[in-house]
């Protein structure tokens, strides 16, 4: 899927490479420090976690690629189509050295979610140490709704639906 100007591949439609080089950015240190579990995942819990997803309605993941170089990881959880929510999560690509990586992630997620998903509200969690994710998040205008147990909860209304 093309999604402006960025190529959004879902992990069920990865190769045994691209798996495998997701699976090696979410164990990078700088990534797993800031996730709920910061565990070591194996290799064979991470496929058969991808293979689930091709029965999961709820839960969707894609490598965001510009131009054959992968960008990082969008996902979106528990997506709701009665309420017309979602939660999103993203993380880069911890060996591809550009400024701005997040910032694109962060768009095409939010673009993902209220064009192509039709949701009214965005909702993310972020660890309040988290000063850089905090930041992206607030440049997008998201607004911060509770904090609780060093986790702070976001939300973004799309106000055109």
């Amino acid at each position: 899927m093309i999604l402006n100007k960025y190529i959004l591949k879902h992990f069920t439609e990865l190769s045994e490479a691209e798996k495998l080089m997701v699976l090696e950015w979410r164990n990078h240190n700088d990534i797993r420090k800031w996730m709920y579990s910061s565990d070591l995942i194996t290799k064979d819990s991470h496929f058969h976690f991808i293979e689930k997803l091709k029965q999961n309605k709820e839960n969707k993941y894609f490598i965001v690629q510009e131009s054959k170089v992968s960008l990082g990881v969008i996902y979106f959880n528990n997506i709701n189509f009665i309420e017309k929510s979602v939660n999103i999560g993203l993380y880069v690509n911890p060996f591809f050295r550009v400024k701005g990586k997040g910032s694109i992630l962060l768009q095409t997620a939010i673009s993902y979610a209220f064009e192509q998903l039709n949701i009214k509200k965005i909702y993310l969690e972020v660890f309040s140490k988290n000063q850089s994710a905090r930041n992206l998040y607030n440049k997008f205008n998201f607004k911060e709704i509770k904090s609780e147990n060093n986790i702070i909860y976001m939300e973004l209304k799309n106000e055109n639906r």
